[in-house]
């Protein structure tokens, strides 16, 4: 039995392996994306666009479209509220994306008076590319440089907000340049 679990992660490992064959009269293009390895492939689970309400009710928000470090075409929703009582950014956790927490957006802008910005992930609702670590952690040092500009405000004067797989991501953050707070 403990060996059948072995059996079946080699099997996954070779499976999600790059082949190595190729034609040689050509040239090999130079690799600009780090891949996924196997760890990143069992811990990530993106859902993508269109699954979900894109259209929720009873919330005010502005798509925005922002890019990545490494140039990764990313998504997030920007959720303005009159006279905010702190502008946070939200960093979701794993499955699902921005659409699937619209009940939440709605309760931070409406109850809370939150000025709140969720992003999607590399891989993630209407997010470009493929979830590695290192792509989930530049794609939120940029979502916080996104925020800053439409809200005017500095690192310093936004509150971090991470969900599951996100509180690992503002944590990280944090510790790059301190928030006003941290909610993890």
């Amino acid at each position: 039995m403990p060996y059948r679990f072995l059996l079946m992660l080699c099997l996954a490992a070779i499976a999600a392996a790059p082949t190595r064959c190729q034609d040689t009269n050509e040239p090999t293009p130079p690799a600009t994306k780090k891949p996924q390895t196997l760890d990143e492939l069992l811990l990530f689970h993106p859902s993508k666009y269109p699954t979900g309400n894109w259209q929720p009710d009873g919330l005010l928000f502005r798509d925005v479209a922002f890019e990545s470090g490494d140039g990764t075409k990313l998504h997030g929703w920007y959720c303005p509220c009159e006279n905010p009582r702190a502008v946070v950014l939200i960093a979701h956790g794993n499955a699902g994306h921005v659409a699937s927490r619209a009940p939440w957006l709605r309760y931070l802008q409406s109850n809370a008076k939150l000025s709140a910005f969720m992003f999607d992930y590399r891989g993630y609702g209407r997010s470009e590319g493929t979830p590695t670590v290192d792509g989930v952690l530049q794609d939120a040092k940029a979502a916080r440089a996104k925020l800053c500009e439409l809200a005017k405000v500095s690192d310093s004067e936004m509150l971090l907000m991470g969900e599951s797989l996100g509180g690992a991501v503002v944590v990280h953050l944090a510790a790059d340049s301190a928030p006003q707070g941290l909610i993890v």
